[in-house]
């Protein structure tokens, strides 16, 4: 028996973004939708929710920290952390958990410090709060730390913390079903420092008061549509 020879399949050819369509002498021209960058918004939402939170507190306050620092700080923590959720989905989770992890783990290796800096924060917010200048001065006495030094340790910290549950508060709201429980885990983190920059908006820093609102927009927003898909394939 002769065997037939099989043709070789056709080279699949990528349709054009610009597609024309002839229909009883009528030509249209059909583009491509675009899609919308959600991962992109959703990320620049997120370092809004913690770049604002901080600095409102800090712009209210004034602690002796170094904002640049904390705030690349954030925008490095955030990327990565989004990074590894877009490779992976448990790598990601698994990368908060590790967050979570880390805090634990940096209060027994640097005990000293980072009591200082609690120490010297409650000091700076107990002047602030009360509206009194009679306290006396608090003394940092840890080995080769200053007190700018160990407020700033305690404030790595907050801001793991915090990077981490905006990150699983993101997750979260990815999902239709479990949307409400990320959108109250973000309300009782970032909207008390919210209601504290417009009620307080002189004593702070405005722009970061102006990151926590485009930050809760930002939010609603993304909720609003990912409910909104969710009812279309329903």
């Amino acid at each position: 028996m002769k065997q037939t020879k099989q043709l070789p399949h056709p080279p699949r050819v990528k349709p054009p973004k610009d597609q024309f369509l002839v229909h009883d002498g009528m030509t249209m021209s059909v583009r491509r939708k675009q899609q919308f960058p959600e991962m992109l918004v959703r990320v620049l939402i997120t370092m809004c929710g913690s770049i604002g939170t901080i600095g409102v507190l800090q712009g209210f306050f004034q602690f002796p920290v170094q904002l640049k620092p904390l705030f690349l700080f954030i925008v490095v923590l955030t990327l990565i952390m989004r990074g590894l959720r877009m490779i992976s989905p448990k790598l990601g989770f698994g990368s908060i958990l590790a967050a979570f992890a880390s805090i634990p783990m940096l209060l027994m290796r640097f005990r000293e410090p980072a009591v200082a800096g609690a120490g010297s924060i409650y000091h700076i917010m107990r002047k602030r709060i009360l509206w009194r200048i009679s306290f006396p001065p608090n003394e940092v006495d840890v080995e080769g730390w200053t007190e700018g030094q160990c407020v700033q340790l305690v404030f790595i910290l907050i801001i793991i913390a915090l990077v981490a549950l905006l990150e699983y508060s993101d997750v979260l709201l990815s999902h239709p079903q479990s949307s409400r429980s990320g959108f109250w885990i973000r309300f009782l983190v970032t909207f008390p420092f919210l209601e504290c920059g417009l009620y307080f908006g002189i004593e702070t820093y405005s722009i970061c008061v102006f990151l926590l609102a485009i930050f809760w927009l930002g939010t609603l927003a993304v909720s609003r549509r990912r409910t909104r898909a969710a009812l279309r394939n329903a």
